[in-house]
């Protein structure tokens, strides 16, 4: 189950996102887009991508942090 934008926000702001990598759906649903949308942005290099052994791409916490930052969407400190 994925967490609500709240969550993922409330997470961030707080930092305890900051080491690890999170899935497409995560960002989606903290940007308020699509999963394609978030696969795009990746594919033009706006947001840095992580790909697993088996594929899977993620995306790193603070690159996102930074990205939610630039857009205005939240302050985000640290």
């Amino acid at each position: 189950m994925v967490a609500t934008r709240t969550e993922l926000l409330d997470e961030l702001t707080a930092g305890g996102l900051a080491a690890r990598t999170l899935r497409g759906r995560e960002v989606a649903v903290l940007f308020q887009v699509s999963e394609r949308t978030v696969l795009e942005w990746s594919r033009r290099g706006r947001l840095p991508t992580v790909v697993g052994p088996r594929g899977i791409r993620s995306y790193p916490a603070e690159a996102v942090a930074d990205l939610l930052r630039q857009a205005g969407e939240v302050a985000i400190t640290g």
